[in-house]
């Protein structure tokens, strides 16, 4: 499973996210108990995109990606530093888009983490109800460092958490790029995604 997640602020200040995700037509899901029956349900329903062939097809990744990105440009995509630096660096050197590899660990995730639980709590973290987003967040378990860092872990390999994932390196790609600053860039500019 690959996921994009783009945030923006909104009036509550907090983040409204709109996810997207995309699944191998035939990859190894076909062998998985639930997600057989799930992921094909939820390709239905509009939650999510085959790619063609065992693994997710990048290019349509990027594809997809340039296509939210004429429509709404992107102020900065981060993404996982370990599994999409390929992609990165195309979107990067063939189509000038900033860029920015996130290291997954506590000391890199710390701070989106905090951010996200806390606009959880306020209900300020907006979305509408997306079952493969809702099936992340509930798949996921937060690890604390004995420093009280916090990042996440997954229980089991077959229990996917990338939307949630991608969500923390939207917030972080958000907080860098000034997250609450005195105005909103947005007053002038338009909406953000990462």
């Amino acid at each position: 499973m690959a996921a994009l997640a783009r945030v923006f602020p909104n009036e509550l200040g907090g983040l409204d996210l709109l996810p997207k995700f995309w699944v191998p037509k035939e990859g190894r899901w076909k062998h998985e108990k639930l997600n057989k029956e799930r992921y094909p349900l939820w390709e239905q329903q509009g939650y999510l995109v085959f790619t063609e062939g065992e693994a997710t097809d990048f290019n349509q990744v990027e594809t997809d990606i340039l296509e939210l990105h004429e429509s709404t440009p992107f102020r900065v995509l981060t993404a996982d530093r370990a599994y999409a630096t390929h992609l990165l660096t195309r979107l990067f050197n063939n189509h000038d888009m900033k860029v920015d590899g996130i290291p997954q660990g506590p000391v890199s995730l710390n701070e989106a983490m905090v951010r996200f639980e806390s606009m959880m709590l306020d209900r300020t973290l907006r979305h509408e109800n997306h079952a493969v987003l809702d099936w992340n967040i509930a798949n996921a378990t937060v690890k604390t460092t004995s420093t009280g860092l916090m990042h996440l872990v997954k229980s089991s390999s077959t229990k996917r958490i990338d939307g949630l994932a991608a969500t923390i390196n939207a917030i972080v790609g958000w907080l860098k790029d000034g997250g609450e600053g005195d105005d909103s860039i947005y007053d002038e500019r338009g909406i953000l995604f990462l």
